[in-house]
């Protein structure tokens, strides 16, 4: 029994992906708010927990080296594991709202979009862990929005950016971290190629989100798509972080709208009405 894409496993992991959080939901939503806010912050916390005491398995025992490269931030959804918790407990609504933001998005893709676990038994530890993990990732902002623990605000839309920034900047120290320690060793070329990298956005689009340069090609500057760096054997280079900057702006907004729009539209309506309250007035 293995997990492919398109085979029984595949979609029944897309189903668990609306049945959990619906039956959180229901398990939650006549429960005090104390109740609902703990409930998820336990789980967020299990997730960050598992993280990084996967180390123990025999898995990772076995290959030291590699399983501190698995537990350091590699990688969007190891930030939003290790920060969501923390996130949860701060007073800060901003950076709450990136991380739920985030995480929602890491975990939907990480499920629609599956990758390591393709041809893996779905009953190995990896396996199960994965899908425990994405599937943290988005149940707890979803539930959050569902049983009114956390209310979005329209103006984060435009902060959104700037954090995926910083999140790609630290995945980027943590990647020369990991080479300058020699847990993974690196040649310029395997440095700057989008396809020796976990699936981040820091050295441009893998193999799995070639699609992203179809839809937002036009928005790279050349310079941030050139090697302009003069490696040799290096035929895709983008410039680290800074390639994605103007796709970001103008995507992440957008999708932070139409995401959060079931919850933010009275904030929309108000502010549809002031602008067209001062047109009249002009």
């Amino acid at each position: 029994m293995k997990m492919e894409i398109g085979n029984f496993w595949y979609f029944l992991s897309l189903a668990l992906l609306i049945i959990i959080p619906v039956i959180l939901y229901f398990v939650l939503r006549n429960k005090s708010d104390k109740t609902k806010k703990w409930t998820l912050l336990l789980i967020a916390f299990s997730n960050c927990a598992l993280h990084f005491l996967k180390i123990l398995h025999p898995n990772y025992l076995n290959d030291i080296e590699t399983s501190l490269i698995r537990i350091s931030l590699e990688n969007i959804c190891a930030i939003s594991t290790v920060f969501l918790p923390i996130a949860m407990l701060l007073n800060n609504k901003t950076i709450k709202t990136y991380f739920y933001f985030i995480s929602f998005l890491g975990g939907l893709m990480a499920i629609i979009i599956t990758t390591d676990p393709v041809n893996r038994n779905i009953y190995e530890f990896d396996t199960i862990r994965y899908y425990f993990c994405h599937y943290v990732l988005f149940t707890v902002p979803v539930v959050a929005l569902l049983t009114k623990e956390f209310t979005p605000k329209l103006k984060t839309a435009l902060h959104m950016p700037f954090l995926f920034l910083l999140g790609q900047t630290v995945i980027l120290l943590n990647e020369l971290v990991l080479w300058g320690t020699g847990l993974i060793e690196h040649t310029p070329t395997t440095f700057l190629s989008p396809y020796y990298h976990n699936p981040a956005f820091v050295f441009g689009p893998n193999e799995n989100f070639k699609w992203t340069i179809d839809v937002f090609g036009f928005l790279i500057p050349t310079a941030f798509k050139t090697n302009i760096f003069g490696v040799e054997g290096l035929t895709d280079c983008y410039f680290p972080v800074l390639w994605v900057l103007v796709p970001v702006m103008v995507a992440f907004p957008i999708c932070y709208l139409i995401i959060t729009l079931p919850f933010t539209y009275p904030e929309v309506i108000e502010l549809i009405n002031k602008n067209k309250s001062q047109k009249d007035v002009e």
